[in-house]
This record gives C-alpha cells, sequence and structure tokens, in this order.
C-alpha cells in the first residue's frame, strides 16, 4: 500500500499560546503527563519488560464465543471495502521507516487497514496533539501518546473526540479478555471515562520487576556469603547482618541510598506498617489512611534513628543526591553493603561492573511487631489512554476494532519483542516464567528496544496489554541480576497485603487542591524523617509535628484522596 507521511514541526509560541485549549471543566489525574506517556525507556526494569507468546496469548481472527460476548474478526477491512486511517502517533527516532516498519505491515496484512502516519516527535508530543487538536484537520486516530486524565475531558468537552461506548459489548473481544481481566488493571474503565462515557481505548499491564521490585534494597551477596550469613528475613535480621558487616570489613558503607527517593526509610518502615512514601496514604478495607503520625511511624523513626547512631545506616542517605552517589560507587574502595536505591540501582551503578553483578534483592522483612506484607507500585501498573478516536473518523467502528486488535497477547509479544523466529521463541515446557509460572517464550537475541535502531517494532508499549514480559524464560537478559526470578523465588507478590492505594481520577479543582495538599504534606514529611532520624530534631517532639500536620489539611487530604477512591470503585 502507498503511504503517505506528515511531520508536525514545533510552533512559535506566539501561535501556540493563541491555539491552545485552556482548562476542563471535567476532571483531572493524580497521574502525570510523563507517567502517562508509556513510551518504552530505559530504565532497569522498565527496559526488563519484552515479550508474550502465541500459546498462551489470545489467536487472532476467531470469535467463537457465546451469544452476546464480544467477539474479534480478521479482516477489518478488504478490497471491497477499503479504509484508510490517519494516525497521529510520536515516532521514536530509533525507528527508521515506520512505513515499511515490520510491525506496520503485519498490522495492515491482518486487518486490511491502510495506515497513513502523522509523525509526531517524542520529546514534544503534548504540544503537537494540542496543536492537531486546534489546527482544525484531525487525524482519525491518536495512538500511542498516554492523554493526561484532564486533557482527555478538554477535549471531549471541545467534542474533538468520540465516546467508544456502544463497541465495547459487539467489539471488545480483547479488552475484555486482557485489560479487564487483569487484576493489576482494576476499574481500568473507570481511568477512561468522563461524564459516564469511555473516551479512550484502556491499555497497560504491569509487571512484576516494576510493581513489587521498585523499592525493595539490593544486598551485596558476596558479603552474605563471605559472612557465613543467610539472605535478612526480619528488620531485627537485616540489623544484624549490618552489625557483623560493619565490625568484619569497618571500611564498607553499611547501608545506603540518596535522599529524593527516601527508600532507606521506607525500607525499614514498611516492617512496621505498608508504607508509600509518595503520599503516606494506605487503604484499609476501603478505607483510606494517613501513616505519617501514627504510633508505627514513630517507632519506624526510633528504629532507623538507632540504626543511624550505631553507624548501620550512612547519615548521607538523607542527604545526598543521587549523582553523588553514583560518583561515590564509581570510586575504588568505596563499598556498600546493602543499597537502598530500589530498581533505581542500574542508575547510580556501572551496570557491567562486578557489584553490579553480585547485587540480589532483599525481599519483605517482618518487624518487630510481626507485620510483613510487599512494598508495591501500583502505579508501575497503570492504565494508560493512548488510544483515541476522533471527531474526523469516518468509521469509529472500525478504529476501536483496530484498537481491540492491538490488545490481545498475541500481538503484545510482536509489538514489544518482535516475531516469533527471529526475535524469540516458544519456551519449552517446564521452563518458569517470570510471574512463577511456565513462560510462554524465550529471547533469541538482545531486546529489539536496545538495539540503536529498529525496523521491526515500533518501541512504544502504551497500546497494548504491556505485561507481556511477565510471561518472558525468566532469567532472559538477566543473568547477571536476576530480579524477576528472586521475586518469584521470595514469594514478594504473594506478600501483597492490598493497602496499597491506586492512582486517583478526580475533579480539576478537587485535583489542584489535593496536589498541593499532598506535596506539602509528603515534604514537610521527608523533611522531619531526615531531621529525626539524623539527631536535628528529637523523638519527643513527634506530638508536636503531628500538630503541625494537622495544621497543614492532614484531613482534607485524606478525605479527598477518600472520595476519589470511592468515586472510582462504586458499582
Amino acid at each position: 500500500m502507498r503511504k503517505k507521511k506528515q511531520i508536525i514541526s514545533v510552533l512559535c509560541a506566539a501561535v501556540l499560546a493563541a491555539s491552545s485549549l485552556m482548562g476542563c471543566g471535567g476532571q483531572g489525574t493524580e497521574t502525570s503527563e510523563t507517567e502517562a506517556s508509556g513510551v518504552a525507556s530505559a530504565a532497569e526494569e522498565s527496559a526488563e519488560t519484552t515479550a508474550a507468546a502465541e500459546t498462551a496469548g489470545t489467536e487472532s481472527g476467531g470469535s467463537g464465543e457465546a451469544a452476546g460476548e464480544p467477539v474479534e474478526e480478521l479482516p477489518i477491512a478488504t478490497a471491497d471495502n477499503p479504509i484508510t486511517l490517519r494516525v497521529a502517533m510520536p515516532v521514536n527516532s530509533k525507528v527508521e521507516d515506520i512505513n515499511t516498519n515490520q510491525l506496520t505491515l503485519y498490522i495492515e496484512e491482518q486487518t486490511g487497514i491502510d495506515l497513513e502516519f502523522i509523525e509526531m516527535s517524542d520529546a514534544e508530543t503534548a504540544t503537537q496533539v494540542n496543536t492537531l487538536m486546534n489546527g482544525g484537520e484531525l487525524p482519525d486516530i491518536f495512538l500511542g501518546w498516554g492523554f493526561p486524565y484532564d486533557a482527555l475531558c478538554t477535549y471531549a468537552d471541545a467534542g474533538l473526540i468520540q465516546p467508544l461506548d456502544e463497541y465495547i459489548d459487539q467489539w471488545g473481544y480483547n479488552l475484555k479478555n486482557t485489560i479487564l481481566a487483569d487484576p493489576d488493571l482494576e476499574n481500568a474503565l473507570a481511568y477512561a471515562t468522563y461524564d459516564g462515557h469511555v473516551y479512550a481505548m484502556p491499555s497497560g499491564g504491569g509487571l512484576v520487576t516494576n510493581v513489587y521490585g521498585h523499592y525493595m534494597p539490593r544486598i551485596q551477596n558476596y558479603y552474605v556469603e563471605e559472612l557465613g550469613m543467610e539472605f535478612p528475613e526480619t528488620l531485627d535480621e537485616l540489623r544484624a547482618f549490618l552489625e557483623k558487616l560493619h565490625e568484619t570489613y569497618p571500611d564498607v558503607i553499611p547501608m545506603t541510598a540518596y535522599k529524593d527517593s527516601n527508600f532507606v526509610f521506607a525500607n525499614i518502615s514498611q516492617a512496621f506498617q505498608f508504607t508509600d512514601v509518595t503520599t503516606y496514604l494506605k487503604l484499609t478495607d476501603g478505607t483510606v489512611e494517613f501513616i505519617g503520625n501514627n504510633e508505627e511511624f514513630r517507632k519506624a523513626l526510633e528504629y532507623t534513628k538507632g540504626m543511624v547512631d550505631d553507624g548501620l545506616i550512612d547519615p548521607a542517605a538523607f542527604t545526598q543526591d543521587m549523582s553523588v552517589l553514583s560518583t561515590l560507587l564509581a570510586q575504588d574502595g568505596y563499598n556498600v553493603g546493602v543499597l537502598a536505591c530500589g530498581y533505581m540501582v542500574a542508575n547510580v551503578c556501572d551496570n557491567e561492573g562486578d557489584e553490579y553483578c553480585n547485587l540480589r534483592t532483599m525481599g519483605t522483612l517482618e518487624g518487630p511487631d510481626g507485620y510483613r506484607s510487599a512494598q508495591v507500585d501500583r502505579a508501575a501498573a497503570g492504565v494508560n489512554r493512548s488510544m483515541v478516536i476522533t471527531s474526523a473518523c469516518q468509521y469509529p467502528e472500525e478504529a476501536f476494532r483496530l484498537f481491540d486488535f492491538f490488545l490481545s497477547d498475541d500481538f503484545a509479544i510482536k509489538a514489544r519483542v518482535g516475531f516469533e523466529g527471529e526475535q524469540w521463541e516458544q519456551a519449552a515446557e517446564g521452563v518458569m516464567g517470570r510471574d512463577g509460572e511456565q513462560a510462554w517464550f524465550s529471547l533469541l537475541k538482545t531486546q529489539e528496544w536496545a538495539e540503536p535502531s529498529t525496523n521491526v517494532i515500533w518501541d512504544n508499549e502504551s497500546f497494548i496489554h504491556s505485561n507481556i514480559m511477565n510471561h518472558c524464560e525468566v532469567t532472559a537478559g538477566k543473568e547477571k541480576y536476576p530480579i524477576a526470578g528472586e521475586i518469584v523465588n521470595q514469594k514478594i507478590k504473594e506478600a501483597d497485603s492490598g493497602e496499597c492505594l491506586p492512582s486517583l481520577i478526580m475533579g480539576t479543582e478537587e485535583m489542584t487542591e489535593y496536589n498541593e495538599l499532598k506535596t506539602l504534606i509528603v515534604d514537610n514529611v521527608n523533611s522531619n524523617i531526615a531531621q529525626f532520624v539524623l539527631g536535628n530534631r528529637d523523638l519527643a517532639e513527634f506530638d508536636d509535628f503531628c500538630a503541625e500536620l494537622d495544621s497543614m489539611g492532614v484531613d482534607r487530604y485524606v478525605e479527598l484522596a477518600q472520595m476519589a477512591y470511592d468515586t472510582m470503585t462504586q458499582e
């Protein structure tokens, strides 16, 4: 098929200012524009994502469903009824030619739809989307860029995008069987719904390495073996390991991190109660609670301070930034027993160095009072709003069916990894996947996203069921640092207590108020954690600290979160 392409250039500031849509009479989202974009990155475990297999995935082309169930029928367009869709999509610079790309040709072959691309840049997508929306010449669909919720509402109010409701029951076959069936994507449609209508096809998914490996500290296995000790399973066992390490190797830093993550305190506090250091909120049987002013929080402060006082935690962990720690770790003679950096450890370490290769993931720690729960990054299993049909589209039903085609597990492996026999093969019987179940596939080569250029995939996973890497052979590409296998072996997922609050959706005014309160309160809590554990503020002043939080509006902060959660989860 012949193709045309259009490249959107960045307009001058004056033109943009004149054309931009301002405000939203609807709702906003806690999820940031950057988080929502979903374009594949090269961060440690995010980059560790890549594949799924036809053996367990949804096969394309067969309906075979009971009456009343949604179906999938391919092709969508035929020679007698040709369809061309103008697709506005951010195209990664490493993609050689989106028009001749192997994935593009596969999509056109399977669906019969001719794709005419309007290429946008990764760096300026938000600006370019707004320009297209206001320029009078809309594409048929937007693909591969996660619309912030407030922007989705704005464009819906302006009549620039179409609701998808009427197509879900008939044509949402893969939507139902992947996205809506994924326990990590609870209430997925709520994240794409505004004013009672669904305005984006939800996509997304969570990798065990991202959801359950985000906060977990990394322990230097060399020292565990040299000291003849077992991996710590309780907070007191971690303390005992650090004490012996400090005594045996006085030049080794027992435990450190960098201040921005606050993972040191998160790892310790997690042994007393569920601790999300990005909000200091938790969920208990549907009730939102603030944890930064309770007795468990005070106990965690006291325990952390004791470890700092005894030389087991580096005081600099609460004051140095990531670049300082990275510089220190690159120096000969600077050795660390436990790095409390979560999956950002890849950003502070030499990924090819012996120290990095000997790191192992430390599992959930039981606290002095018997509490144990996995630390969870629920946002890492977020819902993307990256498939939208505009009011200019003359084939909305066919466009919806194309979106649904993208959500099959069979398509996901091709979009994320590549093609069978070239980039992957079906896994042998008995080979474990990253989710602890039978693997669907094994990699045959370096993951395609890691190549300097590609004409195989789009290097964008925001529009698929992106948990596909959970089904990859567990050690594939990570023999040096098998985090996925350790999450499975240590049964981290099974230790999820369900106390992690999901990303919230609320009205624009409420979201503005919520974000302002969250920033004020979380920054204050983080600052006081450092002051308390470093001895700059006496723990005898804990009640005063709690009163300060009350005056900042903790009750209102919790109230807003509770209202949003209740609205999202109502039947």
